[in-house]
């Protein structure tokens, strides 16, 4: 009797255990920038991707070429190889933000609905910026961390700030811990356009 509850209550465990593992997969599409994006991929094209954000799966697709795509590891733990490249091997340039017309609006200010393709030292983000666009304060960044941070919209660990500390030395915000630090301009950093 007593081994009939137990094997009952085992059933049910791995029951629950396995329904929290679908409930919660996705599909991960990590670009060729080493940017992960949570998703559900709704289709495979020759030369595209589209998908739709893992949190807004009433939204709209969004497009990816696949030659921006690293890799795709789907919920079920398969693995879509797109490149031989590893991540960061292949940068495209730097003025380029993707979905460039989507933009996100929280803390006063609109946001460039995803980071810059790769990691810059702070004078290219500052010349870099498209047009319209330039990099946040800190306390923007601050906010936009705090906003996205919930939501998995940033994926990066430092962001850099357009405040200067001195001619050699910038402010960026960890992701972490959402404190300024000061770093030498030509280290790499993450950047997230605002617009003007």
């Amino acid at each position: 009797m007593l081994l009939k509850k137990l094997n009952r209550l085992l059933s049910i465990v791995v029951f629950l255990f396995l329904f929290a593992a679908v409930a919660f997969a996705q599909d991960v599409i990590t670009l060729k920038n080493g940017v992960n994006i949570k998703a559900s991929v709704q289709e495979i094209g020759t030369d595209e991707v589209k998908y739709k954000n893992w949190d807004n799966q009433n939204g709209p697709n969004f497009t990816l070429k696949k030659s921006e795509i690293f890799c795709i590891v789907y919920a079920n733990g398969s693995v879509n190889n797109f490149s031989e490249l590893p991540p960061f091997a292949n940068p495209v340039p730097l003025n380029n933000v993707q979905n460039e017309e989507c933009t996100l609006s929280f803390c006063n200010l609109s946001a460039a609905c995803s980071d810059a393709t790769f990691r810059m030292s702070w004078e290219d983000a500052m010349k870099n910026a498209p047009v319209g666009y330039r990099l946040p304060t800190i306390a923007e960044l601050q906010c936009m961390i705090k906003t996205l941070k919930t939501s998995g919209g940033l994926f990066q660990i430092e962001y850099w700030s357009c405040e200067e500390s001195g001619t050699k030395k910038a402010y960026s915000v960890s992701t972490n811990d959402c404190e300024k630090e000061k770093n030498k301009k030509d280290e790499l950093f993450s950047v997230r356009y605002v617009k003007k």
